[in-house]
């Protein structure tokens, strides 16, 4: 990948768009014949770029169409939704229903709610309580397809293509490249899974617990997770997802690593009293308890239930999300984060993981009529050309997959702010304390969850404490000021999804769908009045963006609206 200058160079701060208004009016002199010309550079040309299809990538590019912005919206798989639906994840990690109140979230929770409802069923069926958000990926897709097309012809969505480079003019970003053209835009959001744009613009970024101006080659990130989605199959597995032998590599040590998590004896989640919203449970698991942990609602059976109906033994879909987190310690975050090609290498073995869950689930626990679902609809061409060679054998399985892991950070942004653990952790300390900002755009109510690389040497001494890591788990409303999402020198940019500027142990509690959603959102909102200025986005006033996100609807900061 590499960085391309834009090759029109404008005078002072005229706009592109101000440049093509006075070219064409020129060739009017000239002839009709460079109207074409002139049709086809404005079809290359947008007020705002987003890269990344995920949560925080779809509110963005939402927002910003919905304020008059022409977006164009770029994702390198063939499935919209990030992690909520192309990592196969499905469940949401709110820390309070809360959440559900406030902007594009909440347009995608009552769509998921309502379309559940009209089918006979639930969305409480994960997380072992009534409280939860459960959504099947599939449904996910859908009604996240449907509110990128709901935004009509100035929303152009173009999946199946990666950016491979940045367009620059100076310090400013003007653009990028995908599939060979060159698109340009006032304002590019990188709002992709690794923070691919942030390096190939030249912004300062954090990259573990250090920084870009120095990474350290050792340096540690959260755990990548590839998994994957399973149902009972009422009437039998189908013939090729019965695994005949076992996947490449099963060992007893792995199997002992799942026994960690789950055994044919294990743990049966039961509800405190039969009043309470949420039962307990205790690991190793049950396989039934540890299907409701992550469990799903399934439209392909007839049978609606909850995660307490029959302490959520009658759960039929599940996504496989505990137990098989693969570890990205040593010199493999740095190269897997750094190097698109070698992520393909990491993700396979990532997939072997967790089809060996698979097999152990199946084999070992003797639930035969569980097996990978056939229905996801993941079995995709983009899919179905990512076939990982150590799994030779296996294309039926493979190709049921998600389309891409669970990543849970890359680089984050050195921003204007950092949003930090330490500000982070107050209802562990003193609810009086919480910190506020007067240019709040978000409010997140998860709490510091991060999947390993959690020791102190691993953290950011400087944001980070390991009392702080104590804190993780107290989770509480937390307000994300404007200033996390714009660099600190370069223009035409801006952050979004984990790519924001944040510490590793904030990172773990703004890396969920619903806050993505809502950080995405501003990012949008800033975006499109820094289009309509013709200003860079560090030139809005913070009041204008929570202006148009109160407009919309949006929680901004705690205790009130904008």
């Amino acid at each position: 990948m590499r960085t391309i200058l834009a090759p029109m160079i404008l005078p002072g701060h005229m706009s592109i768009k101000k440049a093509l208004a006075l070219l064409s009016a020129c060739l009017v002199v000239l002839g009709l014949a460079g109207f074409k010309w002139i049709h086809m550079q404005q079809a290359n040309h947008y007020d705002v770029i987003v890269v990344g299809a995920g949560p925080g990538g779809i509110a963005a590019a939402v927002q910003a169409t919905r304020m008059g912005a022409r977006v164009a919206l770029f994702e390198p798989t063939d499935w919209v939704g990030g992690q909520m639906t192309a990592a196969g994840v499905g469940n949401m990690d709110e820390g309070n229903v809360a959440v559900r109140t406030s902007g594009l979230y909440k347009e995608f929770a009552d769509q998921v709610t309502a379309y559940y409802k009209s089918k006979g069923k639930s969305v409480n069926t994960c997380y072992y309580d009534i409280g939860s958000l459960c959504i099947d990926p599939q449904v996910g897709r859908t009604i996240l397809g449907q509110m990128l097309a709901a935004q009509g012809s100035n929303l152009h969505l173009f999946t199946s293509t990666p950016v491979t480079s940045v367009l620059k003019h100076g310090t400013a970003v003007t653009g990028v490249v995908a599939a060979g053209k060159s698109y340009h835009a006032s304002v590019v959001i990188d709002a992709d899974e690794y923070g691919d744009v942030l390096a190939e613009a030249g912004a300062a970024y954090r990259l573990g617990n250090s920084t870009s101006d120095n990474i350290n080659p050792k340096t540690c990130v959260q755990d990548i997770t590839y998994t994957a989605v399973m149902k009972a199959y009422p009437k039998g597995v189908p013939s090729e997802l019965q695994f005949k032998k076992p996947p490449p590599g099963y060992n007893q040590t792995i199997a002992s690593h799942f026994k960690a998590f789950l055994t044919s004896n294990g743990y049966e989640s039961k509800l405190v009293k039969p009043t309470d919203h949420f039962m307990v449970h205790k690991q190793p698991d049950s396989f039934k308890s540890y299907a409701a942990y992550r469990g799903l609602p399934d439209l392909s059976n007839p049978k609606d239930y909850t995660v307490l109906q029959q302490n959520g033994q009658d759960i039929t879909r599940t996504s496989l999300n505990l137990g098989n987190d693969y570890p990205m310690s040593g010199t493999l975050s740095v190269r897997y984060i750094s190097d698109p090609a070698y992520r393909q290498q990491v993700a396979c073995r990532a997939k072997l993981l967790t089809l060996q869950l698979a097999y152990y689930i199946q084999h070992d626990l003797h639930e035969s009529d569980w097996s990978l679902a056939n229905d996801e609809g993941y079995d995709t061409p983009y899919n179905q050309q990512g076939h990982c060679s150590i799994l030779e054998g296996y294309s039926a399985f493979e190709d049921q997959m998600p389309v891409e892991p669970y990543v849970r950070e890359g680089r984050r942004l050195i921003g204007q702010e950092t949003l930090t653990g330490d500000q982070l952790v107050y209802s562990w300390k003193n609810k009086q304390d919480i910190p506020t900002y007067p240019d709040s755009v978000a409010v997140g109510y998860y709490p510091m969850d991060l999947h390993q690389c959690y020791a102190p040497n691993t953290l950011e001494s400087a944001f980070d404490t390991a009392d702080d890591r104590r804190a993780t788990f107290n989770g509480g409303a937390f307000e994300v000021p404007i200033g996390v999402l714009i660099p600190q020198t370069v223009d035409g940019l801006l952050a979004a999804e984990k790519n924001i500027s944040a510490s590793r142990l904030a990172n773990g509690a703004i890396r969920e769908q619903p806050i993505a959603m809502d950080i995405g959102q501003a990012a949008g909102a800033l975006a499109a009045l820094a289009a309509k200025n013709h200003t860079q986005p560090r030139y809005i006033a913070p009041g204008d963006v929570q202006a148009a996100l109160h407009a919309a609807n949006t929680t901004i900061s705690i205790g009130k609206r904008a």
